[in-house]
């Protein structure tokens, strides 16, 4: 998933700061998710943060990036895994990985909220480190609730492009659909 990421994390930086990119990276735990599909995301975020490539990425010379990570279900269900965090070296990013494999999956199984989820992360990034460029990467399995979660967005951001608000521009980019083949 995160592979889709690399032109994102080797864009350059610019006159905002040394930061040129604030990630957060947003995992599904509603009830429609199995222990399997949970075992996927995870997992493979946590692998892929430790892909030799994206790791490269992540530490090129274009400028820092910043992490953070959330679970998300219900309309009032979204858990902090890991908090902003600039990854200024490896120690960083493998302390990300290191909470994304230890955080517990929420007992309550929920169902899917995504609207409220993207609320959330839209929230978690106006907290964002002062960064070029903010992405917001969901991972769910109900595309059919995008209109739902349009609709709880409103106007203040734009899926698929930008929210015009210049340094708080937000993007938001559904990269994962586990109902697909």
């Amino acid at each position: 998933m995160l592979r889709l990421l690399l032109p994102l994390l080797l864009a350059g930086t610019t006159a905002w700061g040394e930061c040129r990119l604030a990630l957060a990276l947003a995992v599904d735990v509603s009830r429609s998710i199995d222990a399997v599909d949970y075992g996927i995301q995870t997992e493979g975020m946590a692998a892929a943060l430790e892909d030799a490539q994206v790791r490269a990425a992540i530490f090129s010379p274009a400028g820092e990036v910043a992490l953070a990570v959330y679970f998300w279900s219900g309309s009032s269900h979204q858990d902090l895994v890991q908090d902003w965090v600039l990854l200024e070296g490896p120690e960083e990013l493998d302390q990300v990985i290191w909470a994304l494999r230890g955080a517990k999956r929420p007992e309550a199984r929920l169902a899917t909220a995504l609207g409220a989820a993207l609320v959330y992360g839209a929230g978690l990034m106006e907290a964002a480190p002062p960064c070029a460029r903010r992405v917001l990467d969901v991972a769910r399995d109900a595309a059919a609730l995008l209109c739902e979660a349009l609709q709880a967005m409103g106007d203040r951001h734009a899926v698929f492009g930008f929210s015009g608000a210049g340094r708080l521009q937000v993007d938001i980019g559904l990269v994962k659909d586990f109902g697909a083949p």
